[in-house]
């Protein structure tokens, strides 16, 4: 192979956001792989990274040792060629010289790189002292007492093929142990200044759990020299401005670091991939010299064992994403016996204590614009690469998508759970603890390989390692891209421990595909470091973007310049270069297939950021709420009978029901409380303000769990009242706790309860509607069962409840035998299906099908197979009805548990649960299983499934016994078959769509999939005369080592003249709802604006307002 700039520059936001919809071109087909690898003997790399152990320096000595060492690519004798410098963790770096046509040789010793015998970890290239020649700064470690094997080196490059160290002298030799350096020029001075990310002296520290605060506060850890630091470029002299600039004190196992501008202000920030305990970090530059540390703020949970990361413009939408690296095997049996259970108690005091949600797989966070993030790693399918150190995103196939390539695999498997019994074992036999040399072949090793990711463009990635050609099994760490031949497209290098280094060279440029190199130079940090490059189609809108970050993934940085596929395009239409200091360079019609050199004068104009376009909403509930509503969930242990319960279902509230309560023409609305917690009523004024009313009859029933709510005329006297679902799980199955509760209204809005008006309900319940089903005037009642406690997943009772006009009568025997035990009804509707003017009834719920029963003259018949949605069971959270394609007919929105989580299923390999008391014990235990091959296996692992089944532990004495089990081999064919049994076909949220006498599934666009949709409505919110929905929904309350679904932040889907739904922007739309959202119900204003009240579980209550009465989205300024 041959300064403020907020809200980027893009036009149409909705365009962008919806770029899924764009058909990504397909790869041109050819014979090989994309990616060749080269022979050392062919290039001349012959570079081994050696790692040697000895019964006194090895990896339980020094947990260093299997970590491995970067790699550095860069042009460092300005001849056009990118240069290559390899790191040596044992013994010495070396420099090669890219010679042409992948052709290197080695020049380590007459460009006087050498180092004294240690321990070196990262390599970073840079242009320290601004003379125009790249620098190497190279990182140490080390198990020695004495510091200098320690001290960090600065080779700076004499322009004449040689190199003085000069760490000392430039205040840079720092002796703590160091992984990795980021260059950046944090200040906007013109400088490269130094972040450097350190690991604790004292390992153990690393895994000591601490209040956050006492331990970014403690003096005392700065001791222990595990603080990262950050060194101001003073010109000829580097300052360490740490503790000036707020960079916190820690104890953190820092692996990973990105600087970049995450919030697009204009001024670079700082992200820290921290292994173990310590969270990462992610500090926001302040733009006056400091920085502060708001991981939380921007990310709702990160990856736990974080390695490399590195960050990029994964859907072109024009903001950084950000990928991390964990280490979840995606093979079965790893993933059994490397992975740790994580303690419920620690990783929820952790989170008491600050540390955010901490999981261990990989996690990529997608930019939503307004200093948040949303993990969408499960969606992406880029979660599970097992040991992996360095990540970097790219577009390696050149069209138009960055890709990602993942480094893997570790020296030996250290965290197999079995070996540890085997070297106990070997102490006993010896009576002695056993030499590193004695019970090393103990340690499995076993080499893994790299990984590759096509993106789809799409949100989600397609995994090509095979058809890539870098599925090598091998020890690979650090990595980096370059553009080794200059044919266009970028090449990968990979340090290899105890085997040569990887050059993989790319073939894309056989394709029919283009490029677009942009060198930026001379610049005020002569390679424009963190400067953001924007490419724009002829009408201004936004095509792609990068920002100049070399350094990235592992302990390694790539090359200075920043690279586009293009694709089939032969021409960019509008290129703009945002300089760090906030200078503007803008060219047009640039053809393609070249390297652009851009440089940089001081008299460039200044980026003007445009202006940012108005929301349709606005949230309001600070000053329309008097007062706001809180939900305040009670502290309460789901998991202490059903240890593998899969989540909470003690944190089902609240629910909303909306209507005119005191007869004044205005909207109100009823938000339920937690149990100990009043639920509320707000009454409406004439300005559109919500008062809450006194209720002593709510007040009095504050001890119930409220999850279900609704506004009806029960009595035919003209005004509301209100039924109220009881639920939870706080209380034994069949406890009065669980009664529901009628209050009837005097027509002013004042509420009392009728105690003698429902039959005795002891079910825990989920919902309720309304409808005069056997047309005698009045209006009856279905109430869906949610969950007996303790019993999950068995069939909680529903009722049918007949009104006769004074109260109700549970008329559910009378009705189909499916009814009253028809699953874990989540959500209920009303609505005439058949067309004979007879309300009939659909259901939905966890590990149910959408369910249809069809009423005959007062009697509901289950008819779900005749509408042929008997393998439609899912996690089913919310049912909307509503005409989505305005033709007399009833559509519904169906809200699911979406594609952005742990589990994942299909018709033909279905998601199962299984539940019996399969150790006699007398308590229900719970076993989910997944398909693996030709087998069902479970989900959970042995520990924490021996806790619930102490006979597992005995049956599979070891974990690699319990990995080679599939479940009949754990529980055996009678019991299974004498269990209750469900299985889960779908997790997509649909709308499914009137045909004829039946209905079609539509999935949602994938932006609807990256969250449980827990409540939604129907209206025309761009006032363009068609149907749109508001959607929104999560579920914090996953067991601990299934990652929690936060990903959603509420989503506006407009409505097309074609009847499709695209995703509309955050930024443009304004709908925010973050939280673990439980209902969502419009409400009308008293200026006739239709708002919209989310409630969230505990959390405050939400209330959005259209800025504008009728308000469309056109052409918006992309940001």
């Amino acid at each position: 192979m041959k300064s403020a700039f907020r809200g980027l520059l893009f036009v149409s936001l909705v365009l962008s956001f919806s770029c899924q919809h764009e058909p990504v071109e397909e790869g041109v087909s050819t014979a090989s792989p994309l990616f060749q690898l080269r022979a050392g003997a062919e290039t001349g790399l012959d570079f081994v990274n050696e790692i040697v152990e000895n019964d006194t320096v090895n990896y339980f000595s020094f947990m260093h040792m299997y970590m491995g060492a970067g790699v550095a690519a860069g042009d460092v004798n300005n001849d056009g060629l990118s240069d290559l410098f390899f790191v040596s963790n044992l013994g010495q770096p070396r420099l090669y010289l890219n010679r042409g046509e992948l052709r290197f040789e080695d020049v380590s010793s007459q460009a006087g790189i050498a180092v004294v015998p240690g321990f070196s970890t990262g390599a970073a290239m840079a242009d320290v002292n601004g003379d125009g020649w790249l620098d190497i700064y190279l990182c140490r470690s080390g198990w020695f007492q004495h510091p200098e094997p320690r001290r960090n080196l600065l080779f700076l490059n004499n322009g004449d093929g040689t190199f003085t160290e000069s760490a000392q002298a430039w205040g840079v030799d720092d002796d703590a142990p160091s992984i990795q350096a980021a260059f950046l020029d944090y200040d906007h001075d013109g400088d490269a200044d130094l972040f450097l990310v350190n690991t604790p002296v004292a390992f153990e520290l690393t895994s000591v759990l601490l209040p956050l605060d006492q331990v970014h506060q403690s003096k005392d850890l700065r001791r222990f020299k595990g603080y990262d630091r950050l060194f101001r470029n003073d010109g000829n002299r580097f300052t360490d401005v740490t503790e000036q600039a707020g960079i916190l004190s820690d104890i953190g196992f820092g692996l990973g670091v990105v600087a970049a501008d995450f919030n697009q202000d204009g001024w670079t920030d700082i992200y820290v991939a921290n292994d173990f305990m310590t969270p990462d970090a992610l500090y926001i530059n302040q733009g006056d010299g400091t920085f502060r540390e708001r991981n939380r703020d921007f990310f709702k949970h990160t990856s736990f064992y974080s390695m490399g990361a590195d960050v990029a413009d994964i859907n072109n939408d024009g903001w950084n994403d950000l990928f991390v690296l964990d280490m979840l095997p995606e093979d079965y049996k790893r993933s059994k016996i490397t992975m740790e259970m994580v303690d419920p108690k620690a990783f929820f005091q952790a989170v008491e204590w600050g540390y955010n949600y901490q999981y261990m797989h990989n996690v990529l966070h997608l930019n939503n614009g307004n200093e948040t993030f949303s993990e969408i790693g499960q969606l992406a399918g880029i979660t599970k690469t097992d040991w992996s150190w360095s990540a970097l995103l790219a577009d390696f196939d050149l069209d138009g998508w960055r890709d990602l390539f993942v480094s893997n695999g570790i020296l030996r498997d250290v965290t197999e759970r079995d070996y540890k019994a085997k070297i106990k074992a070997l102490k006993e036999q010896l009576g002695r603890p056993p030499r590193f040399s004695e019970f090393e072949h103990l340690i499995p090793s076993h080499k893994l390989p790299n990984y590759a990711f096509r993106n789809r463009g799409d949100l989600t990635f397609e995994k090509v390692s095979e058809a890539w050609g870098v599925a090598l099994p091998s020890f690979s760490t650090g990595a980096a891209v370059a553009d080794l031949d200059n044919d266009g497209d970028l090449d990968i290098v990979t340090n290899n421990s105890n085997e040569p280094a990887f050059l993989f060279e790319n073939t894309a440029e056989r394709s029919r595909r283009h490029f677009l190199k942009v060198q930026l130079q001379p610049a005020p940090n002569t390679t424009a470091l963190n400067a953001r490059v924007f490419l724009r189609r002829a009408d201004g809108s936004l095509w792609q973007s990068a920002e100049m970050t070399p350094v990235r993934g592992y302990m390694s940085s790539s090359e200075p310049i920043v690279h586009f596929g293009l694709g089939q395009e032969e021409r960019v239409p509008i290129l703009e270069v945002v300089w760090p200091d906030g200078k503007l360079s803008r060219l047009e019609d640039v053809p393609a297939d070249q390297t652009l050199r851009v440089p940089y004068r001081p008299e460039l104009p200044d980026w003007q950021p445009p202006a940012r376009p108005e929301p349709l909403f606005a949230e309001e509930s600070a000053t329309r709420l008097e007062p706001p509503f809180v939900h305040r969930e009670n502290a309460f242990d789901d998991f202490r009978q059903q240890i593998l319960l899969p989540h909470r279902q003690s944190q089902n509230g609240p629910p909303l029901a909306v209507g005119d309560v005191n007869g004044d023409g205005l909207e109100d609305f009823f938000v339920g409380g937690a149990k100990d917690q009043a639920a509320a009523l707000y009454l409406q004024t004439p300005e559109g303000r919500f008062r809450r009313q006194s209720s002593p009859h709510l007040e009095k029933d504050r001890t119930f769990e409220d999850t279900g709510a609704l506004f009806f005329d029960a009595d035919g006297d003209g005004d509301l009242d209100l039924y109220v679902v009881s639920g939870g799980v706080e209380w034994p199955a069949g406890s009065s706790a669980y009664q529901d509760r009628l209050y009837r209204n005097d027509g002013r809005g004042r509420f009392s309860l009728d105690a003698g008006a429902l039959p005795e309900i002891r079910a825990s319940g989920g919902c309720v509607a309304a409808a005069d089903y056997d047309r005698d005037g009045d209006l009856d009642l279905f109430v869906g069962g949610r969950i007996i406690p303790d019993q999950y997943p068995y069939p909680p009772r529903s009722f049918l409840l007949r009104n006769d006009g004074h109260a109700f009568h549970d008329a559910t025997p009378a009705q189909d035998p499916n009814l009253p035990r028809i699953g874990m009804v989540c959500s209920a509707v009303w609505t005439d299906f058949n067309g004979d003017d007879l309300p009939d009834l659909v259901l939905a719920g966890e590990w149910m099908n959408i369910e249809f029963f069809e009423n005959q003259n007062g009697r509901l018949a289950l008819v779900t197979a005749q509408m042929g949605f008997e393998r439609t069971r899912g996690w089913w959270n919310k049912l909307l009805p509503t005409d989505l394609d305005q033709d007399g007919d009833t559509d519904f929105l169906a809200g699911n548990l979406g594609l952005n989580y742990k589990f994942h299923t299909s018709p033909d390999k279905p998601f199962r649960v299984f539940c019996n008391d399969f150790d006699g014990n007398g308590t229900y235990d719970i076993v989910l299983a997944k398909n693996i091959g030709e087998r069902y296996v479970p989900v959970r692992g042995r520990t924490c499934s021996s806790e619930q089944m102490p006979f597992i532990k005995e049956k599979f004495p070891t974990f690699n016994a319990f990995a080679d089990a599939g479940i009949e081999d754990i529980f055996g064919r009678e019991k299974l078959d004498e269990a209750l049994q469900y299985e889960a076909h779908l997790f997509e949220t649909v709308l499914l769509r009137r045909e004829g006498d039946s209905y079609r599934i539509e999935p949602l666009p994938l932006q609807a999939q990256i969250a449980p949709v827990t409540g939604g409505t129907v209206g025309d919110f761009t006032g363009d005369g068609r149907p749109d929905l508001l959607i929104a929904g999560n579920k914090f309350g996953a067991e601990v080592e299934t990652t929690r679904a936060d990903a959603g932040i509420g989503l506006l889907l407009e409505g097309s003249p074609e009847g499709a739904f695209r995703p509309v922007h955050v930024l443009r739309s304004g709908f925010f709802a973050p939280h673990d959202v439980r209902d969502l119900q419009p409400i009308q204003l008293a200026d006739g604006r239709r708002a919209v009240l989310v409630a969230n579980n505990d959390q405050p209550l939400q209330l959005f307002v259209p800025r504008k009465s009728e308000q469309r989205i056109g052409a918006v300024e992309e940001f």
